[in-house]
C-alpha cells in the first residue's frame, strides 16, 4: 500500500510543473497571426505595478481585474502596432538606436560605463534595453509617418479657440486703494464710529488730506503709511467692496461703509481694467495644445482603425 502511495506522489510531482507550464503559457489573447499568453500577461502586470498577479489580487481582487484587463487592452494596442511596423518597414535601424542611446548619455552627462551600471542596478541587460528602444523608436516612427505627418493646426483654429476661450487669457483688473478702518472694541462703540466717520467724510469734502485723516483715525491694515493698501487684484475682493470700488473714479472716496464688522472708507487712487493677453502672446501656446489634442484624437482614431481590420480574441 505504500509503494502504492509512493508512485503515485512521485507521479503527481513530475507532472505539476507540466501542468503549472500549461496553465502559464495558455493563451489569453489571439492577434491576428500573433497570440499573448498568460506568462506574457503576467510578466507585464509585474512590470507595471511591482506586484505579481497573486499578490495584486490578494490585495483587492476587483483592482486586480481592471489592471489585467487594461494591461491586456494595451498589450493588444502594441501587438497591432509591432505588426504594421514592420508592414510599412518602420523598424528602427541600429543607427537609430545608438544614435538615442549616445543622446541619452549627453544629456544625463553619463559615460558608457554609467549606464551599464544603472541597468544593472534595474535587472536590465544592455540587450534588452536595446531592444526596449528599438520597439519604442519605430512606435514613435509609425506615429510620424502615420499621425505627425497629416497633423497641421491653420491660423483659423488657433484664432477660433483664442475667441471661443477668451477667459483663460484675461487679465483681472487691479485698484490701486487707501483705506481707512474704523474698527469698534465694543458693541456700545458703534454709534460712536459711526459718528466719527461721518465727521471724516465732512473733513474729506472740505479738503483734507486723505492720508493724515488715515494716520489719525484708521486702526486698520495701512494706518501708518496712510491708509495706503497697495495694488489689488479686484477678483480677490470682497463683492460689496469691489461694487464701491467700480463706482468710484481715480481720486474719489467712497461714502461711510458698514462691513458688518467695521467701517470702512475707500479711497480709489487709480484703477487698472481688466485686459485680455493678445493673441500674438499666446499663439505659440495655443497652437501647441491644439496640436497635441489633434494628435491624441488621431492616433484614438488610427488604433480604432488597426482594431477594427484585424482579428481580435480575448480569452480571460
Amino acid at each position: 500500500m505504500r509503494i502504492f502511495i509512493s508512485a503515485i506522489l512521485i507521479i503527481f510531482f513530475l507532472l505539476v510543473p507540466e501542468v503549472y507550464a500549461e496553465t502559464n503559457n495558455r493563451v489569453v489573447a489571439y492577434v491576428n497571426d500573433d497570440l499573448i499568453t498568460l506568462y506574457e500577461l503576467n510578466n507585464e502586470i509585474e512590470a507595471r505595478t511591482g506586484k505579481t498577479s497573486e499578490e495584486l489580487q490578494e490585495l483587492n481582487e476587483e483592482e486586480f481585474f481592471t489592471v489585467r484587463d487594461q494591461l491586456l487592452d494595451m498589450m493588444i494596442v502594441e501587438r497591432l502596432e509591432k505588426e504594421k511596423i514592420k508592414e510599412l518597414e518602420l523598424t528602427a535601424t541600429n543607427e537609430q538606436v545608438d544614435s538615442y542611446i549616445e543622446g541619452l548619455k549627453e544629456r544625463n552627462k553619463i559615460t558608457q560605463e554609467e549606464l551599464l551600471t544603472e541597468l544593472e542596478k534595474e535587472g536590465i541587460t544592455y540587450e534588452k534595453f536595446r531592444r526596449r528602444l528599438r520597439d519604442e523608436l519605430g512606435r514613435r516612427n509609425l506615429i510620424d509617418s502615420e499621425i505627425v505627418e497629416k497633423t497641421v493646426i491653420s491660423e483659423e483654429k488657433v484664432m477660433e479657440y483664442y475667441e471661443s476661450h477668451k477667459d483663460e487669457f484675461r487679465k483681472p483688473g487691479k485698484a490701486h486703494i487707501a483705506s481707512i478702518f474704523l474698527v469698534p472694541v465694543s458693541s456700545e462703540q458703534s454709534a460712536e464710529l459711526e459718528k466719527k466717520g461721518k465727521e471724516i467724510l465732512a473733513k474729506l469734502k472740505k479738503g483734507e488730506d486723505f492720508s493724515d485723516l488715515a494716520r489719525e483715525f484708521s486702526n486698520g491694515p495701512g494706518a501708518a503709511e496712510g491708509g495706503d493698501l497697495g495694488e489689488i487684484t479686484l477678483t480677490d475682493v470682497d463683492p460689496k467692496i469691489l461694487g464701491v470700488i467700480n463706482s468710484l473714479k481715480d481720486g474719489e472716496v467712497s461714502s461711510l461703509i458698514d462691513m458688518g464688522n467695521r467701517l470702512q472708507i475707500i479711497k480709489l487712487i487709480k484703477m487698472t481694467p481688466t485686459e485680455w493677453t493678445p493673441l500674438e502672446e499666446v499663439k505659440a501656446n495655443i497652437s501647441e495644445l491644439l496640436y497635441n489634442k489633434e494628435m491624441e484624437e488621431r492616433y484614438n482614431e488610427y488604433i480604432s482603425k488597426l482594431k477594427e481590420n484585424s482579428y481580435i480574441k480575448k480569452i480571460l
